[in-house]
């Protein structure tokens, strides 16, 4: 509710600044200073705006349609794997072949501690998780979870929802997940478009 209010306070303030001539050219009071309205300020407040509504949805439904998506779950913990990144990836590789991972679609994130650092997809097994582990993003990783789903069309939107749920580091999370022309859309990136057309639509300069 604090962030519905939070999103309607910078839209209104956005709009009376705005129609700040329009309004003081009835009035029989001052007008006060005209307020600056110029691109920068627009793009500024899409963002501030996209943020909060992100936040809204992502609260109120991202969870429930993540688990919805995700037909099965596993996880691999680091402790007591052995000393040293190549003893551990072999054992995740026992682990990986045991758990007969190979061809499936799924999206994995690594966890250090309670913080997220990456996100990745596989569609049917063409990535894997221990492509990772020559990287320095592994240092400090004390779990690999691996979410599957049946449905190929979903990798991206279910990656993109993890993405905005656990929010990884953007040092290692760099690019945006990307999407063909099949896949199911991500409500959350929907939502921020949505914004900011609808922005630029009503408040159109010049």
């Amino acid at each position: 509710m604090a962030k519905l209010k939070q999103f309607n306070k910078k839209l209104e303030k956005l709009f009376k600044e705005w129609t700040h001539r329009l309004r003081g050219a009835i009035q029989t009071h001052s007008r006060g200073r005209i307020p600056s309205i110029d691109k920068v300020k627009i793009d500024k407040t899409i963002k501030q705006l996209q943020h909060i509504a992100s936040e809204i949805l992502i609260n109120r439904d991202c969870k429930k349609e993540f688990e919805e998506i995700v037909s099965d779950k596993t996880r691999w913990h680091t402790k007591n794997k052995g000393w040293g990144w190549d003893k551990r990836k072999g054992e995740f590789n026992d682990w990986f072949k045991q758990n007969n991972i190979n061809f499936k679609n799924y999206i994995y994130v690594f966890w250090a501690g309670n913080k997220c650092k990456y996100v990745g997809k596989s569609i049917a097994g063409r990535t894997r998780p221990q492509t990772h582990f020559e990287k320095r993003l592994i240092n400090g990783v004390t779990l690999i979870a691996i979410y599957f789903t049946s449905q190929r069309t979903q990798i991206p939107k279910l990656e993109c929802l993890a993405i905005h749920r656990f929010k990884p580091s953007k040092k290692y999370n760099k690019y945006k997940p990307s999407f063909s022309k099949h896949d199911k859309p991500c409500p959350v990136c929907e939502n921020e478009d949505l914004i900011k057309q609808e922005i630029k639509s009503t408040f159109r300069l010049r």
